[in-house]
C-alpha cells in the first residue's frame, strides 16, 4: 500500500468514527491526532466558526502557527486554486465544499510555495448537528516529484568507486 493510500485509509476511519464530535473535545483524541503523519486542523462550529485543533503536520505543511490560525481562522491559509480551481481562495474552498476541496498552491512564509491536496469534512454530532469541520492537507504528488529531483541550479556532486578516476 502507498504511503498516499495509507493516509487516505486513516483519515477515512477518523471519519467513520460515530462519536467523532465528542470525541474531539478529548486530549487524549488530541494527543492521538498529533501522532498522525497527516495534516489536520479542526475548527468548531459553534457561533462563528474558530479553528480549535492543529496538528504539527499541518503547521509544517502549511507553514502557519496554530496562534495565527486561532487569530485568523481559515483566513490565515494563503492559497491559490490550480487546474479546474484556478484562483480559487483556499479559504474559501474550505469552508464551501465538501470532501474534495481541489489542489491549492499554498504560500509559506521564508520558503517556497507548496502544492497541496485539501480535504474539508463536515462532523456531526449523534443528533445530526453540524459540530466541527475537519481540514487535510496532503502534499500534492506534484509537489512530491519536484522536491524529489535535484533543481538546475544544485550542484550535483559526482563521486567513483575508485580514486583513480576524474569524474568527482
Amino acid at each position: 500500500m502507498s504511503a498516499e493510500a495509507e493516509k487516505t485509509e486513516q483519515l477515512q476511519q477518523l471519519l467513520d468514527n460515530l462519536d467523532l464530535a465528542g470525541a474531539l473535545d478529548s486530549d487524549s483524541y488530541k494527543r492521538f491526532l498529533d501522532q498522525l503523519p497527516i495534516a489536520i486542523a479542526i475548527s468548531d462550529l459553534g457561533g462563528d466558526e474558530r479553528v480549535v485543533y492543529v496538528n504539527s503536520e499541518f503547521q509544517k505543511l502549511s507553514g502557519v502557527s496554530v496562534a495565527e490560525l486561532e487569530r485568523r481562522n481559515w483566513a490565515a491559509l494563503s492559497g491559490q486554486g490550480l487546474g479546474e480551481y484556478k484562483d480559487r481562495p483556499l479559504a474559501r474552498a474550505i469552508v464551501e465544499d465538501i470532501d474534495r476541496a481541489g489542489t491549492f498552491r499554498m504560500q509559506r512564509a521564508g520558503t517556497e510555495p507548496v502544492m497541496v491536496d485539501v480535504y474539508s469534512n463536515l462532523i456531526e454530532d449523534e443528533r445530526g448537528r453540524r459540530s466541527f469541520r475537519l481540514v487535510a492537507l496532503s502534499m500534492s504528488p506534484r509537489t512530491r516529484q519536484a522536491t524529489a529531483r535535484p533543481s538546475n541550479n544544485a550542484s550535483v556532486k559526482r563521486t567513483c568507486c575508485c580514486a583513480n578516476c576524474s569524474i568527482g
